[in-house]
């Protein structure tokens, strides 16, 4: 897990303002995440309608509410950095379109490749490549295969393409 992504206690959050995620443990043992931020007094003075004896602290606040203050006193353990938005254009997948016609998202750069990911392309495109060969009803029928067994049908579906393109590798000697 990425340091940003990691709780960190609250005594090491910005009291600037800046909105956060705040967590803690409710009455009821379930953990909670709320949207919130620092008040101070100045804040609270400058701002609220009523700041009469309001002291300054933690808040969740909310972003739909149109009443002032929309926000209540909260008591967090940890916080985090808001995460940004995700893409507008691909919601962060990497890709537009769908299965068959993905391409990469213009508005994003996607992810740099991990281990594994240029054998999977190879992998997907040996299988796109076969789907050509099927049968509307075959293909569905291997889909659905997919989709309701993907530990089964993953695991000597990878072996089989493997195999498959390592025959297709000329060996040492061979023209």
């Amino acid at each position: 897990m990425s340091e940003k992504n990691q709780w960190k206690p609250i005594e090491s959050a910005p009291k600037t303002g800046r909105t956060l995620l705040l967590g803690y443990w409710n009455s009821h043992g379930k953990w909670r995440t709320v949207r919130g931020q620092w008040m101070s007094a100045e804040y609270i003075g400058q701002e609220w309608e009523e700041p009469d004896d309001v002291e300054a602290g933690w808040f969740e606040t909310a972003v739909e509410a149109d009443d002032v203050p929309n926000c209540w006193p909260v008591n967090p353990s940890h916080w985090q950095p808001m995460p940004a938005a995700p893409c507008p254009t691909c919601n962060d997948q990497g890709t537009v379109g769908n299965i068959l016609t993905a391409e990469p998202c213009p508005a994003c750069t996607p992810a740099a490749a991990g281990p594994g990911d240029v054998q999977d392309a190879a992998r997907w495109r040996w299988l796109s490549a076969q789907f050509d060969n099927l049968t509307t009803s075959e293909s569905v029928l291997f889909l659905e295969m997919l989709y309701l067994n993907p530990d089964k049908a993953c695991s000597p579906l990878g072996a089989t393409v493997d195999a498959a393109l390592a025959a297709q590798v000329p060996q040492q000697g061979e023209a």
